[in-house]
């Protein structure tokens, strides 16, 4: 499991709430070898079984030994949500992936997503794609291999709604 967030105590609370899963941290204010050491930690030691990252695990690293990717917290940049997706999506992964975004209906999370839908429809626009998946000539499809869901975010942020001690929890 990964677990994407944007503040070090939301990070810090998942850590202790999952500690016996061994989790291992990636933030920006740890040194390269200490990031480095929990890349390698998650890739490679199974009792491992969470990494927990934030913005500074969204590029050049392979977490390929994740399957399915949690944002705790959303970010207000589809592009950076799909480069921290990516990371699991890359050359060697042999399991499909499995992503996730949270948001509790009245919080501001609502108003992310509500924020991100209107975002990638207008990349989706800028990029000609159809609602259907096809793309108009000339354009490249963006896709990755072990990756089956890499319908645009818009479509994945509206498909599930579970109802949840009397609040909505949306599921993505």
């Amino acid at each position: 499991l990964v677990i994407f967030a944007q503040h070090l105590d939301v990070i810090a609370a998942y850590r202790k709430a999952l500690d016996q899963f061994r989790p291992v941290v990636f933030t920006g204010d740890q040194s390269i070898v200490e990031r480095q050491r929990a890349v390698d930690t998650f890739q490679r030691e199974e009792s491992c079984r969470v990494f927990l990252g934030n913005e500074a695990a969204k590029e050049g690293l392979t977490l390929t030994a994740g399957s399915q990717a949690w944002f705790a917290e959303l970010f207000w940049t589809p592009g950076i949500m799909r480069q921290m997706e990516d990371r699991l999506c890359r050359i060697g992964q042999q399991k499909s992936v499995l992503i996730l975004h949270f948001a509790l209906q009245g919080s501001i999370d609502v108003n992310k997503i509500q924020t991100l839908i209107e975002k990638e429809e207008i990349i989706e626009g800028a990029l000609d794609r159809r609602a259907d998946g096809e793309v108009k000539a000339g354009n490249v499809p963006r896709g990755t291999i072990h990756a089956p869901d890499r319908r645009p975010l818009v479509e994945r942020l509206r498909q599930q709604k579970v109802e949840s001690s009397g609040q909505q929890l949306l599921l993505v």
